[in-house]
C-alpha cells in the first residue's frame, strides 16, 4: 500500500494532542476541507470511540474493568479491540496532564517520562490503526507510530507488545532504570535466606543452588518473583553474598604437631641435628637460584639430604576449585575422600631419586587398601629404603647421605625376625618362633634372627643343631644374658653413672646423652659440664646463624 507525504505530514506531534483537537485524533487526521466542519462534540466518526467511553476512566485503578482476554498469545489484533483500549490510553494520558507537567492523581504521578513516552507511542499507534480515513494494518500503524514517537521503526514490535498486554490485563508499561527498580538481592531478607541455603548445601555450593532454590513456588510466592535468575544473575549474586570463585585455601596439617613428646624431638633434636647437617649442604639464592657450594672443614663430606615423600591423591581432590565465602579461613584438611592412589618416594635439592630400572628405582605406587594394592606397610618401607640408600651412594659417592622420614609407625618398624626381648620367652623353647603374615595373607612362624655384640661379634639366639641337650631350640632370654660378656655389662654400667652424674648437675635428658656420648670412658663427668654445654649451645646457634645467613 502506497502513502503519499501528505497523509504523513506532522506525524511527529502524534504521541501528544493539539489544544484544539480531540485527545483521540491525530493532528494529521484534520484536513484543511474539515478545518471549518470539525468541532469537539464530533460524533467522533474519525475513532468510532463515543464520548461515553471517557466517563470514570480518569481513575486509572479502574481501567482493568473492561479488559479483553485474548484466546491465545497470537490472536489478531482488530479496531473492535483497538478501540476501548485507546479511550482508557487518553484518559490515562489526560489524568496524567498529557505528561507536560500538568495536575495529576496520585497513581499518575508515578508515571514518570520514560513510562509517558511509551503510552504515547502506544496512543499514536492506536490513533494511526483505528482512524477510518485509513486501512493501515496493525504493524504498519505500530511501525509508523514507533517513528512519530522520536523511536526507530524496529520499537513497533516492543508497541504491539505492550498493546497486547494493555488490551489483555490492563497493565502499564513499567519503567526498568533508574531508581524507579532494585535488585532483590538487596533485599536483606531474601539475601540472608539465600545465604543460609547455601549454607546448607556445603562447602561445594554454587550458583545453580540459587536458581534452584528460587524456582520453588514457595520462595517465588514469598517474595513476590515471576522466576529464577539467569546463571550469570546468580554468579553476580553469590559475589554479592560474599562469596569468591577460586582455588579453596589449605591450612597446615597438624596431626600431633603439638603434642609434648614432639615438640621436645623437634626443639632439642631434630632442629640442632639438622643445623649442623645444613651447614654441609648446598644452598641456593632466593631470587635467582645460584647455587653456593658448603664450606667444609678438613676431612668433612657434603651433605646430600632426601626427605620421604607420601602423597595419597583422592577421586575428589579436583573440586578444590570452588565458590569460597568470604568468611572461610584455611582449614586443617582430611587426607581426601573417594578411591586413592598413593606415591612415595625420596626428593632432594636436586630432584627426585629415581631409576629407570625398576629393580633399583625406589619409587613406589599403590592403589591403598585392603581389597587392592595393601599399604605402605613395614617390609614394601624397609624394601624402599634398601634401594633409596643404594641409590643415593650409587648417584653420589662422595657425599654423606641422610635420610629424613616422618614418626608415622610403619617408619620404625624392624624386619619380622628382628630380636625382640619382649617376645623372648625366659628358658629354652622348642617351639618359640616369631609369626609373620606371607604374600598368601597366610601367618607362619620363622626363627628370630641372630643378634649382634658391640663390636659386631655375631651372638646367636638358637643352639646349635648338635647340642647335647638342646639342639635347635631357642636359648631363652636367661641364656642369652649369661651370653654376653662381662665388659659390656661394665661398660654399660658406667653409662649409667654417666646419666646418674649428668642429672645431678642438672642437665636434661638431650643433654645428659651428650654429655655422656662426649666422656664415655669416664665414670663421672667433669665438674665443670655445664659451662662445656653451655659452650657447646653458643656454637650450635652459631652454626644456625651462619647456616641462616
Amino acid at each position: 500500500m502506497e502513502h503519499g507525504p501528505s497523509e504523513l505530514s506532522n506525524c511527529s506531534s502524534l504521541a501528544t494532542p493539539g489544544p484544539d483537537q480531540q485527545p483521540n485524533v491525530a493532528p494529521h487526521q484534520i484536513g484543511a476541507e474539515d478545518t471549518d466542519t470539525h468541532k469537539p462534540n464530533t460524533e467522533a466518526g474519525d475513532t468510532g470511540i463515543d464520548e461515553g467511553d471517557l466517563v470514570n476512566l480518569t481513575n486509572i485503578n479502574n481501567t482493568t474493568s473492561t479488559n479483553t482476554s485474548l484466546p491465545h498469545k497470537n490472536t489478531r489484533i482488530t479496531v473492535d479491540l483497538a478501540k476501548p483500549a485507546l479511550a482508557r490510553i487518553e484518559a490515562i494520558l489526560k489524568s496524567s496532564g498529557g505528561g507536560r507537567g500538568g495536575s495529576s492523581s496520585a497513581k499518575a504521578q508515578a508515571l514518570d517520562a520514560p513510562v509517558l513516552r511509551q503510552i504515547h507511542a502506544m496512543a499514536a499507534a492506536l490513533r494511526l490503526f483505528c482512524h477510518s480515513n485509513y486501512t493501515w494494518d496493525f504493524t504498519f500503524s505500530t511501525d509508523t507510530g514507533a517513528i512519530a514517537s522520536g523511536y526507530g521503526a524496529s520499537y513497533g514490535r516492543t508497541i504491539r507488545r505492550l498493546i497486547r498486554t494493555f488490551i489483555e490485563s490492563g497493565d502499564l508499561p513499567k519503567n526498568r532504570y533508574g531508581n524507579a527498580t532494585g535488585s532483590i538481592i538487596d533485599d536483606e531478607d531474601f539475601a540472608y535466606e539465600l545465604k543460609m541455603h547455601l549454607w546448607s548445601v556445603g562447602k561445594y555450593a554454587k550458583a545453580q543452588d540459587i536458581i534452584t532454590y528460587v524456582d520453588t513456588d514457595e520462595v517465588k510466592a514469598r517474595f513476590d518473583l515471576a522466576g529464577p535468575p539467569c546463571l550469570r544473575t546468580a554468579q553476580r549474586w553469590m559475589k554479592k553474598l560474599g562469596y569468591s570463585w577460586g582455588k579453596e585455601l589449605k591450612g597446615q596439617y597438624v596431626d600431633g604437631h603439638e603434642r609434648k613428646d614432639v615438640v621436645d624431638y623437634r626443639n632439642n633434636y631434630y632442629i640442632p641435628e639438622f643445623t649442623k647437617l645444613a651447614r654441609r649442604m648446598t644452598t641456593y639464592d632466593s631470587v635467582t637460584m645460584e647455587a653456593t657450594p658448603p664450606v667444609l672443614e678438613p676431612g668433612e663430606q657434603p651433605v646430600m639430604m632426601f626427605k620421604h615423600d607420601e602423597t595419597v591423591v583422592y577421586a575428589h581432590d579436583q573440586r578444590d576449585i570452588r565458590w569460597i565465602g568470604d568468611d572461610e579461613t584455611p582449614q586443617p584438611m582430611p587426607k581426601g575422600e573417594g578411591l586413592s592412589l598413593m606415591y612415595a618416594g625420596y626428593i632432594s635439592t636436586d630432584g627426585w631419586l629415581r631409576s629407570d630400572d625398576p629393580d633399583e628405582n625406589p619409587e613406589v605406587i599403590l592403589r591403598p587398601g585392603k581389597n587392592r594394592d595393601g599399604f605402605m606397610d613395614g617390609p614394601r618401607t624397609r624394601t624402599q629404603i634398601v634401594k633409596g640408600i643404594g641409590m643415593a651412594k650409587k648417584k653420589y659417592p662422595k657425599h654423606k647421605i641422610v635420610f629424613i622420614y616422618d614418626n608415622a609407625t610403619t617408619h620404625t618398624s624392624r624386619r619380622p625376625d628382628a630380636p625382640s626381648a619382649t617376645k623372648m620367652t625366659l628358658n629354652p623353647s622348642k617351639n618359640f618362633g616369631v609369626t609373620i603374615i606371607d604374600e598368601n595373607k597366610k601367618k607362619h612362624k620363622i626363627r628370630m634372627g641372630d643378634a649382634k655384640f658391640a663390636d659386631g661379634t655375631p651372638q646367636p639366639l638358637y643352639y646349635p643343631p648338635d647340642h647335647p641337650d638342646n639342639p635347635d631350640e631357642f636359648k631363652g632370654i636367661a641364656q642369652i644374658l649369661h651370653s654376653v660378656p662381662l665388659v659390656s655389662i661394665r661398660r654399660f654400667w658406667n653409662r649409667a653413672l654417666r646419666f646418674v652424674d649428668a642429672y645431678r648437675q642438672g642437665l636434661d635428658g638431650a643433654w645428659a646423652a651428650w654429655a655422656a656420648k662426649k666422656y664415655r670412658g669416664h665414670r663421672v663427668l667433669p665438674q665443670d659440664i655445664l659451662k662445656e654445654v653451655e659452650a657447646e649451645i653458643l656454637r650450635q646457634q652459631g652454626e644456625g646463624s651462619q647456616t641462616h645467613k
